[in-house]
């Protein structure tokens, strides 16, 4: 195989593999985490020389190669999309319905968790702390309380929140928990 063919290689599942990140994150941990994000950083700046190096032999050529012109122009389409959105160029949070209520906490070690309550009675409870869990199910709203009924049994969520102020939500497991976990709301429009 040719150096270029096999920088367009590179290049193109780079892409396939950054892309649809959103799905595959959730399922790796700390460590792995760590290694692929290196990985992909070392891949990005191989990318980025490769494509310079490239350039200058085809001006050097005076764009003569066809097929140094095609890697080229295939890197640096995957290296412009990656740099201008790097999570990929779909927005999978959008495709799930918009956001009504964003709250989230910061724990120790520089943990967080977000609370998403999307306009079609689901919700989205994500946790980012030495990997990513996720919970997900419907929500139902009762004033200013708020009850989860996830899509399966999970000790992690609470099974309700209040929100006590226009800033502040507190989860609760149930009605004599003394351990309430408190969420900062970032948006809110529930009551729109």
């Amino acid at each position: 195989m040719n150096k270029q063919k096999r920088l367009i290689y590179i290049g193109v599942i780079f892409f396939l593999i950054i892309n649809p990140s959103y799905y595959w994150t959730k399922y790796v941990n700390f460590f792995l985490l760590l290694f692929l994000l290196l990985l992909f950083g070392f891949t990005y700046i191989y990318l980025i020389a490769k494509f310079f190096i490239r350039l200058n032999g085809a001006f050097r050529e005076k764009f003569n190669n066809k097929s140094n012109l095609t890697a080229i122009i295939v890197v640096g389409v995957v290296l412009v999309l990656i740099s201008l959105r790097p999570y990929g160029i779909i927005n999978y949070d959008e495709l799930e319905g918009e956001n009504l209520f964003v709250a989230n906490m910061e724990g120790v070690a520089n943990c967080e968790t977000y609370l998403k309550l999307k306009d079609n009675n689901k919700f989205k409870y994500t946790s980012y702390c030495f990997g990513i869990d996720e919970i997900r199910g419907v929500y139902e709203l009762d004033g200013d309380t708020i009850f989860f009924f996830p899509k399966k049994q999970d000790y992690h969520l609470y099974n309700y929140a209040i929100i006590r102020n226009s800033n502040k939500l507190m989860m609760y497991h149930n009605e004599s928990d003394s351990l309430r976990l408190p969420f900062t709301i970032l948006e809110n429009n529930l009551h729109k």
